[in-house]
């Protein structure tokens, strides 16, 4: 990822010339943070969607007992 810091940041800069993003951001609403930080929130989107499967499938189980012997 440290060879893309320089493209990203250059990238940041030319939306800032154009406006698009303001100066005042401060460093965690920054592109280059959420660059700097994909993998935590790839994991955190993944831990979501795994939650929520996990969630499917125990809601599928009857847990009243009624399925005792």
């Amino acid at each position: 990822m440290a060879e893309f810091e320089d493209i990203i940041m250059e990238f940041e800069n030319s939306l800032k010339e154009m406006q698009f993003i303001s100066y005042d951001n401060n460093n965690e609403q920054t592109l280059s943070h959420f660059a700097h930080n994909v993998e935590v929130h790839f994991a955190c989107r993944k831990k979501c969607e795994i939650l929520a499967k996990a969630r499917d499938i125990l809601l599928q189980f009857n847990f009243a007992g009624d399925n005792l012997e």
